[in-house]
């Protein structure tokens, strides 16, 4: 009876100070604190692989029998990419970029034209895995492109529009669509990508001509929002 009597009393007494202990400290403090440690308001971890890219490109109309009256001309591209994992080693990147496709034309005068289009690119990229300080990819996917228009640095003179023999690129020939490979090699180092790459073009450039368009590219990338999330 004495031991029972004592284990209540202890039990009583634990329950006494655990009762204070707890008094003392706010109900929702340890909610708070806890919430403060894993609440932010930082961007969503997608943003943390999503860059802004500029580049320059060279390239031209190719696999065409006016191949001797043409020549590549050099172009840019700005965009936004981003990438996401697939399995170790291997990423999944896609991005949108305005770019700027330029040739030239020179039957008589030198003309400029730029195809002003809307570029994209989806393509796999596996990681080398003997690099540790830059991450050193090979890539391989595809690229779509809408055009969007055909300019030129100066119209087709007289003589040229009536000689049959030349052939004229206009815009009103411009095919919209166009779709094709693309391979590569890219190297990222914390906030900093790199790349140079080729795309391959599938569709005639103009309806009147079986020449596609071939370009070779660099790209520099920044992923601006690694450096805003707080660990």
């Amino acid at each position: 009876m004495r031991a029972i009597i004592s284990l209540v009393i202890l039990l009583l007494f634990n329950f006494s100070v655990f009762s204070q202990e707890d008094k003392s400290i706010p109900k929702n403090s340890q909610k708070v604190s806890f919430e403060k440690q894993t609440k932010s308001k930082e961007l969503p971890f997608f943003f943390d692989d999503l860059m802004f890219s500029v580049g320059a490109n060279y390239g031209g109309v190719f696999m065409t029998k006016f191949k001797d009256e043409l020549s590549y001309r050099p172009g840019f591209n700005m965009g936004i990419e981003h990438y996401q994992s697939v399995e170790k080693k291997v990423f999944l990147n896609y991005g949108l970029f305005y770019s700027a496709k330029n040739f030239r034309h020179h039957a008589f005068n030198n003309i400029d034209f730029r195809i002003n289009s809307i570029e994209g690119l989806v393509f796999l990229a596996y990681e080398i895995p003997a690099f540790e300080e830059i991450d050193i990819r090979f890539l391989a996917g595809v690229h779509f492109n809408y055009f969007a228009s055909l300019s030129s640095s100066q119209p087709y003179i007289l003589d040229e529009l009536l000689t049959e023999s030349i052939h004229k690129y206009q815009n009103e020939n411009l095919k919209k669509l166009d779709y094709g490979l693309f391979v590569g090699v890219s190297a990222e180092k914390r906030n900093y990508y790199f790349r140079v790459g080729t795309t391959i073009g599938n569709t005639n450039v103009v309806r009147n001509d079986q020449g596609m368009y071939n370009s070779i590219h660099l790209s520099f990338g920044y992923f601006m929002f690694r450096n805003m999330r707080k660990f």
